[in-house]
């Protein structure tokens, strides 16, 4: 939950204008029905750990994502992927490339489906180098990875938007917003819509913060679940494990109003976890999870 998540969409967003840039040529999300999850102690821990995976946003797709884009279009293995539009050097605002993969393999896994990208604001004369800000929309459409070995698929539908902006003094802060993200594997459908998840960093000290806000839903859940930071996770990556050790996230269910209260502890070691199973503001059950469980 530190400040890895930050790096790992920093290089991403670098990644995909790296290996976009000069141009060339060569769905919807799957609905969840809401409210019908109640929030207690059987299920309260699989909704924090969905909640911190799906805010990060997978970090596993992103960096594998991010490492194929880095890598160039040239399939390993099989397949091709195909480009239109472009990126011009240096990027400029309403610059936007659609990156098509059909039957890509490479190092066990294949691709299919395409990711657009869109400049929304960008520095002048922007090269990766600080102090810059940056934003781009991603548009994931039928984005999807089989891991050969095990005949897992897993395929990603919907938008988000990320604006980086580092200052050339340590200080970097990623913001990642959209409408709908949608993983859809092994049966299970996992969304997240209305997201808004800012991560502020000071490379120079190890301080950072989070602010996650969203609503998750899934077919294991049967239902969704809202969830909002009501004090802001902070933590310093010099100091311990470097995890949170304050900040509170409170998860809602709308329906039943039933509740769970997630708080960093203070040595960072984990999150403490309060339960309101019936929704009449007293919590009535408390569990203890470890960061390396989340």
């Amino acid at each position: 939950m530190k400040r890895t998540g930050i790096l790992i969409v920093a290089i991403l967003a670098a990644g995909l204008l790296a290996a976009c840039g000069g141009g060339g040529s060569d769905g919807g999300g799957v609905n969840v029905d809401p409210g019908t999850t109640i929030i207690n102690k059987d299920n309260v821990e699989d909704i924090a750990h969905r909640i911190i995976d799906s805010s990060l946003l997978g970090e596993d797709f992103v960096s594998d994502f991010g490492d194929l884009q880095i890598a160039g279009y040239n399939c390993v293995d099989q397949g091709n992927v195909s480009t239109t539009g472009s990126i011009s050097e240096p990027p400029a605002v309403n610059d936007t490339i659609t990156v098509t993969y059909n039957d890509c393999q490479e190092f066990g896994v294949i691709i299919n489906g395409s990711m657009t990208v869109t400049i929304k604001e960008v520095s002048n004369n922007f090269d990766g180098t600080p102090p810059y800000n940056l934003k781009v929309e991603i548009v994931l459409s039928n984005l999807s990875s089989e891991a050969i070995d095990l005949g897992l698929v897993a395929t990603v539908n919907g938008d988000m938007t990320i604006s980086i902006s580092d200052d050339n003094t340590g200080g970097l802060s990623v913001t990642i917003e959209g409408n709908s993200l949608t993983q859809q594997w092994d049966g299970e459908v996992e969304t997240l819509s209305d997201f808004l998840i800012e991560m502020v960093d000071n490379l120079a000290t190890g301080d950072y913060s989070i602010n996650l806000n969203g609503t998750i839903g899934s077919t294991m859940l049967s239902g969704s679940v809202t969830f909002n930071t009501i004090t802001i996770f902070t933590g310093n990556e010099n100091i311990g494990t470097g995890e949170p050790t304050a900040g509170e996230l409170l998860v809602i269910n709308s329906i039943d109003n039933s509740q769970g209260l997630l708080t960093a502890k203070d040595d960072g070691t984990g999150l403490e976890i309060k339960v309101d199973a019936d929704g009449d503001g007293e919590y009535e059950f408390q569990t203890f999870i470890p960061y390396g469980d989340l």
